[in-house]
Formats: C-alpha cells, sequence, structure tokens
C-alpha cells in the first residue's frame, strides 16, 4: 500500500463508488490542480461581496410609477412626501427601503426616512406639511388632487405618507 508521502504529503482517499470485483475498494490520489487548470473563484478574486446572512439585509428597491408633475418635484428635491393609500404592497414599504420613482423614462432613486399611516386624507393633511407634499398647491387644491386620484374607496383603505430622499447618483 501506498504511504500518505507518496503522493505530495495528503493521504489516499477511498472512491466511494470504485469498487474492484470482490467488494474491495479502490484507492484514489485527491485531485491536484495543475497549471493548465483554471483559476478557482478564490484564486481569481471572484468571491462573494457579501456573506450570504447579509444579502437580505441591503435596501429593498421598489419601482413607483408617477405622475409627471410629482416626478419632477420629487426630481428636482422639493417633495419630500409621497402620499399612498394602503394597499397591501405599500404597506410592506419601511425606513431605509428604496423607491425608485419613474416617469416617461425617467427615474430617480430615493430612499424612505419615514412611514407614517393614516386614517384618511384629512388627517394626513392636519400632521403633513403641505408644501413637502406638493410646493406648487395649497392644502385644499392637494386635497382635491389626491382624491382625484384615489376615490373613497381606496382611501377608506387608509392613508401612507413616504418621507424620502434623493440618493444622490
Amino acid at each position: 500500500m501506498l504511504k500518505g508521502g507518496d503522493w505530495g504529503g495528503q493521504p489516499p482517499v477511498e472512491h466511494p463508488q470504485a469498487r474492484m470485483p470482490g467488494g474491495s475498494s479502490v484507492i484514489c490520489r485527491p485531485s491536484r490542480r495543475t497549471s493548465s487548470d483554471p483559476p478557482t473563484a478564490q484564486e481569481s478574486g471572484r468571491l462573494m461581496p457579501s456573506h450570504p446572512s447579509q444579502i437580505g439585509n441591503s435596501p429593498r428597491v421598489r419601482d413607483m410609477p408617477i405622475y409627471k408633475q410629482y416626478y419632477d418635484l420629487i426630481a428636482n428635491g422639493t417633495k419630500t412626501i409621497e402620499v399612498r393609500v394602503a394597499y397591501t404592497s405599500m404597506q410592506r414599504i419601511k425606513v431605509g427601503d428604496r423607491i425608485r420613482f419613474t416617469c416617461r423614462g425617467e427615474r430617480t432613486l430615493t430612499q424612505v426616512k419615514r412611514v407614517a399611516r393614516y386614517d384618511s386624507f384629512n388627517q394626513m393633511f392636519e400632521h403633513e406639511k403641505a408644501e413637502a407634499i406638493d410646493p406648487t398647491a395649497n392644502r385644499e387644491q392637494q386635497l382635491r388632487a389626491i382624491r382625484d386620484i384615489f376615490p373613497p374607496e381606496k382611501e377608506a383603505l387608509g392613508v401612507l405618507a413616504f418621507e424620502v430622499e434623493k440618493v444622490p447618483s
């Protein structure tokens, strides 16, 4: 029988699928890399950028379509609160998540700083600054515009106000 030193110091191993007639096993030399073998991921520096347990910790990005007049205000940084009804999908958005507002092929990435929930648009306007929602309209104009977008049955689901800030590109 060969000794461990006969194969470069690595001990021989029994190959689980190699059996000789009569049931005796075959001893195989552990595989050795040669210079013609392609580099491993470790050798070429292509390791995973983070530990698998950290992958889920990166901010989620959600695409959110928005009317052009409001998109422009978010893109220039003057609209810092986005209002939506509390659909189940909207309720999943948390502080730290990212929202990519989209309109006609344009995109602006923001990060959620705060999420507030209200029973109605009226209640929301009692707590949120109207100029942060739309700096070009007063409270009454905004309330009309929001109710044109979201009818009473949608408002009944509840109202969410997302405070966002632009992510530098």
